[in-house]
């Protein structure tokens, strides 16, 4: 086919003319051959296109894609492009004209398969113009391949790090596929001008792999960002129809495979009309983002709708699928990014609420994966075992009572949790169980000692500092009679557990915790025997033995084989050792009397399980 075209253009006001028709306007690049058609059977054409300017001006020609074409400049060959019959080539190429004002051209093209024709125009126009246009151009497809490939490197990232969070998976998959098509099949052809001898047959693949694969995986990120609102057939349906066309093109050659994207583009309006009825189930269910991701749906189907007339139809019309796809990709990343930043803040707060239930290191081990059960240690260990409590307690009248305890308690358990480290799980002492007026502790298990001395001396200075904090507080009260506390510690092996069924609330039990708060009620006996009230330490001569000699110096020996010495359930033990605490009275304080074990005491302590 041979057309011949005389153009006559001002370079600064162009006004192209020819034998049929007339295009003048500003200065921008002016198009022509823009129906460009090849004789039906032809696999050639040739176009020569006479132009003359009114004066001297530099030129050049921005040529579309053709897999094979050769421009001349009179006789002189200015560039060629491809290598027929089986090296066509992929790339839009700036040619300069050079300067003057007559320039008579004869550009041949070939093309590879006889179904194929150029999408876009040639381009015609002042060299620093086209320039200029091909600038613009190139930053804008690298602009939009970078913010594709960083906003799917984003939700990559979050489906790693969160394998269940299946939309950011498929929506990442669907943001790949658009990469594949603009970095091969767009104007730009940014992976191409990259690669220049990128393989001609798989640069369609890819492309043509990326749009067949796109519509599915955007309508699973839509199931899954907006559960139970698609037709259940729906999704399944697509992507076996996608598999299909991927395995097609595969396995055949562009001239078998691109011919039936026009069948495809049904299963494109098919995806479209699916999310449209998903959008409003989810509006009628007032699902989170559905109203900010419906403006963009929209946008999405007008974009696909132009793009799939603008393909199958050969019509010039305004590309604007990239546009929604940067609206589309704007508004789900702020729906994901608003769904994650509500989980964050509720995983915060939870978190937050969790350290008054549990130990910190807890609660950072179930945030990395763990199974609650694997937070504490398992099993029996050695261990030394503290009851403290309130001499008579519950006859102590007075108003600011009930806050000067909680006042006790909290000191005493900031104590215990000096130096706590979640790393180590270790802690000079682990709080077992809290009651009103006292609590039951232990030494060296489950919480590893952050103490270089041993577990006894650790538990004995402990006590020492838990009756001073009593004592501060209580002389806060004023009250008109003296008011003591006693400590009982034991020695033995205590075991850690979560129960094996109902609520997993870890607990510990063992006869120490039994016999430290039997140590504790001794305190009666001491008072009645000795005459002087006081707060009190009663310890076990096991625990006695392991402490240092300075320790064991302020501690006067109990011998229990004396009648009326026995220590309750503790039968064997023949002897023990208690320690006064400065405040000692000659006349009782409430609760302490004659009886062995006061009842207005908590007696044996906090539940102990033997």
């Amino acid at each position: 086919m041979l057309n011949d075209k005389i153009w006559l253009l001002d370079p600064e006001m162009p006004h192209i003319s020819d034998k049929s028709r007339e295009i003048s306007g500003g200065t921008h690049p002016k198009e022509f051959l823009t129906q460009a058609q090849f004789r039906p059977g032809a696999s050639e054409a040739t176009w020569r296109i006479t132009i003359q300017l009114n004066r001297k001006a530099s030129l050049a020609i921005l040529v579309p894609e053709f897999p094979f074409y050769e421009l001349y400049l009179g006789e002189r060959l200015l560039v060629t492009h491809g290598h027929a019959p089986d090296q066509p080539q992929r790339l839009y190429r700036e040619v300069e004209l050079g300067e003057g004002d007559h320039f008579p051209l004869t550009l041949k093209v070939k093309r590879h398969t006889d179904f194929w024709a150029p999408y876009t125009s040639f381009k015609l126009g002042l060299s620093s113009d086209i320039s200029r246009r091909q600038q613009l151009t190139e930053f804008y497809g690298a602009f939009f391949l970078g913010l594709v490939l960083i906003t799917a490197l984003y939700h990559i990232s979050l489906a790693i790090i969160i394998p269940q969070n299946k939309q950011s998976l498929y929506f990442a998959i669907f943001l790949v596929c658009l990469a594949l098509r603009a970095s091969l099949s767009d104007a730009e052809q940014i992976l191409i001008r990259i690669q220049p001898d990128f393989s001609w047959e798989w640069s369609w693949k890819l492309g043509f792999i990326g749009y067949f694969v796109a519509p599915p995986s955007c309508l699973t990120f839509l199931n899954h960002l907006f559960p139970k609102t698609l037709p259940r057939f729906a999704v399944p349906l697509l992507w076996m129809t996608s598999a299909g066309m991927v395995i097609i093109t595969l396995a055949t050659d562009v001239a078998t495979y691109a011919p039936l994207t026009d069948y495809f583009h049904l299963c494109t309006i098919f995806s479209l009309l699916i999310s449209v009825i998903g959008f409003i189930q989810a509006y009628r269910l007032s699902m989170p983002g559905v109203k900010l991701l419906i403006g963009s749906l929209l946008v999405m189907i007008a974009a696909v709708m132009n793009d799939v007339v603008m393909v199958t139809y050969r019509v010039a019309t305004t590309p604007l699928l990239d546009y929604a796809i940067i609206t589309f990709i704007f508004s789900q990343t702020a729906i994901i990014s608003y769904n994650y930043a509500s989980a964050v803040r509720d995983i915060v707060h939870v978190h937050k609420q969790l350290q008054k239930l549990v130990y910190k290191h807890v609660v950072t081990q179930i945030a990395r994966g763990r199974n609650l059960e694997d937070t504490m240690p398992i099993g029996g260990k050695e261990a030394v075992v503290l009851a403290f409590d309130v001499i008579g307690s519950s006859r102590i009248r007075h108003p600011q009572l009930n806050r000067t305890m909680e006042r006790v308690m909290a000191r005493c358990q900031e104590i215990l949790h000096e130096g706590y480290d979640p790393e180590t799980v270790s802690a000079p002492g682990y709080r077992i169980k809290e009651m009103g007026d006292g609590l039951l502790a232990s030494i060296g298990f489950p919480l590893a000692s952050t103490e270089q001395e041993s577990n006894a001396d650790t538990a004995v200075r402990i006590a020492v500092r838990f009756c001073k904090v009593f004592r501060e507080e209580m002389a806060k009260l004023q009250y008109h009679e003296a008011l003591h506390c006693c400590v009982g510690i034991a020695q033995g092996v205590i075991e850690g557990f979560f129960p094996k069924s109902g609520i997993k609330q870890y607990d510990v039990r063992g006869r120490p915790l039994m016999l430290a708060t039997r140590y504790e009620s001794m305190r009666n006996i001491v008072f009645k025997e000795t005459g002087e009230y006081s707060s009190l330490i009663f310890i076990q001569d096991a625990v006695y033995k392991y402490l240092s000699v300075e320790l064991q110096s302020d501690f006067k020996r109990w011998d229990c084989m004396q009648k009326g010495h026995r220590i309750r359930d503790d039968v064997h033990a023949l002897q023990a050792w208690y320690r006064r605490l400065p405040g000692a009275t000659s006349k009782p304080s409430h609760g302490q009397g004659s009886t062995v074990a006061s009842s207005d005491s908590i007696g044996p302590g906090p539940r102990a399980v033997s």
